[in-house]
Parts: structure tokens; C-alpha cells; sequence
């Protein structure tokens, strides 16, 4: 997340919003976002975990698998980012600037 809030200007000079989303509960995501000084939103997939679950990355001890998710403009899925190659920016910015 921190590669990403590095990248900021990039992303919203490529019309690019973020969203972090996560099995954690609110006060614990307001609490890294404060630390990070994140300008993007937090959203809370507690307790039910139906995003996480919904985009396949919910694991059978029920924490979400680090994903990026690029989605256009109209919903549809654009590129998929896993592990440590969701942390990997070069391929999410390329795909941004494509998109553009």
C-alpha cells in the first residue's frame, strides 16, 4: 500500500482511483490509513467477507490474498495482480496509462 500512496500523483494523473480493501474491520483500516497518510479510500469487507469472497481471493482461514484488481470505467475487469506482483507497480501503471 505504501508503493502506492508513493505513486499517488501517478494515478490521478492517469484518472485512476484506488480503492484498499480488506477482511480487517474498520478502526484497524482507519488506523493504517492515518499512518500512511493514504489519500485513497479504505473499504471494510468485515464481517462477512463477500468482496474477498466474490473476487475469488478469500482463503480458507478467511484472510483475503494480496490481489490488485485494475477495472475500467464500465466494471470489467482489466488486470489481475497477485502476491507480490500485486505490490509490483510497473505493470498496474502500464495498464493505466493504456486504458487512458
Amino acid at each position: 500500500m505504501t508503493r502506492y500512496q508513493a505513486d499517488i500523483e501517478y494515478f490521478t494523473e492517469h484518472n485512476t482511483e484506488i480503492l484498499a480493501i480488506s477482511v480487517d474491520a474498520s478502526p484497524s483500516q482507519r488506523k493504517f490509513a492515518e499512518e500512511l497518510g493514504a489519500q485513497y479510500r479504505f473499504l471494510a469487507d468485515w464481517p462477512d467477507r463477500e468482496v474477498s469472497r466474490l473476487y475469488g481471493v478469500l482463503s480458507e482461514k478467511g484472510f483475503a490474498n494480496r490481489t490488485s484488481f485494475l477495472i475500467d470505467k464500465r466494471g470489467i475487469i482489466r488486470r489481475i495482480d497477485s502476491g507480490q506482483d500485486a505490490m509490483q507497480l510497473a505493470g498496474i501503471k502500464k495498464a493505466c496509462a493504456d486504458l487512458g
